[in-house]
C-alpha cells in the first residue's frame, strides 16, 4: 500500500510538465510548436532563452528530489520509485503520455540518491555538449558515461542508472535517427 501511494506522488509530481509552464506562462509560447517540439530545457533554451532553460532545468530536477524525498519516509522502494520519477517525465499523465526526454529529471534523481553520480554526469554533458554543439550527444554519452562510472564505483545503484538509461535513450530515438541523417538540432 505504501508503494502504490508513492507511486501517485511520483506521477502527480514528476509528470509536471515544467518547460511547457515555464513557456506558456513566461513567455506565451509552447515549446512543442518550436524547434525540436520538446518540453526539455535545451528546446526551452532554444525557444525562449536560457532563463527559461535554466528555469526548466531547476524545476524538472527539483520535482524527481521532492519526490523521492516525501517517498522516503513512506517506502523503501525508493531505486524503482527514481526510476519511476524519470517515466513520468517522459510520459506525463498531464500530457496524455508524452513529456520530455529524462536528462534533466534523471538529475534530480541523482542529486537524491548521489552527488557524486551527479558531477560525474553534470561534467560529462557539459564537456560533450561544449566539444559537439549538441544537447543530444551529450546526454547519449552522458548515460554511457554514468553507467559505467556506477558499474565501477557505486554499483549499489546499477540498477537505477541502467533503468534512467533505457528511458533516455528510448526519448532520444528521433534524435538518434537526426544524428544519423546529419539534421539534428543545434544547442
Amino acid at each position: 500500500m505504501s508503494f502504490l501511494f508513492c507511486l501517485i506522488i511520483t506521477a502527480f509530481l514528476c509528470s509536471i510538465p515544467t518547460g511547457l509552464i515555464v513557456g506558456v506562462v513566461f513567455y506565451n509560447l509552447d515549446p512543442r510548436q518550436h524547434e525540436s517540439q520538446n518540453i526539455g530545457m535545451s528546446n526551452v533554451w532554444r525557444c525562449c532563452g536560457s532563463a527559461a532553460g535554466i528555469s526548466t532545468l531547476i524545476g524538472d530536477m527539483l520535482k524527481a528530489t521532492l519526490s523521492l524525498w516525501i517517498c522516503s519516509f513512506i517506502s523503501t522502494e525508493l531505486l524503482i520509485l527514481g526510476v519511476l520519477c524519470v517515466f513520468f517525465h517522459c510520459f506525463s499523465i498531464y500530457l496524455s503520455g508524452k513529456g520530455g526526454k529524462g536528462v534533466a529529471t534523471s538529475g534530480g534523481v541523482l542529486l537524491y540518491f548521489s552527488i557524486e553520480l551527479l558531477l560525474v554526469s553534470c561534467v560529462t554533458w557539459l564537456i560533450i555538449r561544449f566539444l559537439y554543439k549538441k544537447a543530444s550527444i551529450a546526454s547519449l554519452s552522458t548515460v554511457g558515461v554514468t553507467l559505467g562510472y556506477t558499474l565501477f564505483r557505486v554499483d549499489t545503484l546499477l540498477f537505477l542508472i541502467f533503468g534512467i538509461g533505457i528511458l533516455i535513450f528510448i526519448r532520444h530515438k528521433d534524435n538518434i535517427l537526426r544524428l544519423q541523417s546529419k539534421e539534428e538540432l543545434h544547442f
